[in-house]
């Protein structure tokens, strides 16, 4: 072979070999990056179904998510909250069953993901999940629940700013001030998201 083909040939895989390395790279993170999710969340009734006697709360929720693709991202979340209510003298109370707990899988959809970033849990995102919910009466109800969110990368986390919309359907197991929508503003905390050092 002539010594300028081996040099040209040397020339190229050497080229070549950073850009098979990221692929190869890239490949490995389409396989999935399971990340740990945790958000708290100012929650109140919110829509035509909520009862009137419920009052503002919090909720609490820890899920993991596992990424399929750059824009897709599946998880398994759960998700406890506590209502207040008026008592009979139109004070707040709290009470057993102002508590609902709910399990959900869920779909987030990430609008900027890119091969060329590894984090999965960064930038602006819509999230649709169903699954059940109960009460201390532990009697099941269909819940649905869809939300907005960012996800914005601070060091080793990932701070979620979220906005969502939670709705428990009466499927005739008995009344219950939970039934309805609640309207949830919360911000969360991911953790294990890669970053670019990460695969360096």
């Amino acid at each position: 072979m002539h010594p300028r083909s081996v040099a040209a040939l040397t020339v190229l895989l050497v080229a070549l070999a950073p850009a098979g390395a990221r692929a190869q790279h890239e490949s490995e993170l389409d396989l999935g990056q399971t990340l740990l999710h945790t958000e708290l969340a100012f929650t109140t009734p919110f829509g035509p179904a909520a009862d009137d006697d419920l009052a503002p709360g919090g909720s609490a929720l820890v899920g993991l998510w596992h990424s399929l693709h750059p824009d897709i991202v599946v998880g398994l979340q759960g998700r406890a909250s506590l209502f207040a209510h008026e008592d009979g003298d139109g004070q707040l109370a709290l009470a057993a069953d102002d508590a609902l707990y709910a399990v959900t899988g869920a779909l987030r959809l990430r609008i900027m993901g890119t091969h060329l970033d590894p984090a999965r849990g960064t930038g602006p995102f819509v999230e649709v999940g169903g699954g059940v919910a109960f009460s201390d009466a532990l009697d099941p109800w269909p819940v649905l629940e869809v939300g907005v969110g960012w996800g914005i990368e601070a060091g080793d986390v990932d701070v979620v700013p979220t906005l969502r919309y939670q709705h428990v359907f009466d499927v005739g197991s008995g009344e219950s001030r939970l039934i309805g929508g609640h309207a949830l503003v919360g911000i969360g905390f991911t953790f294990a998201d890669p970053r670019d050092h990460d695969a360096s």
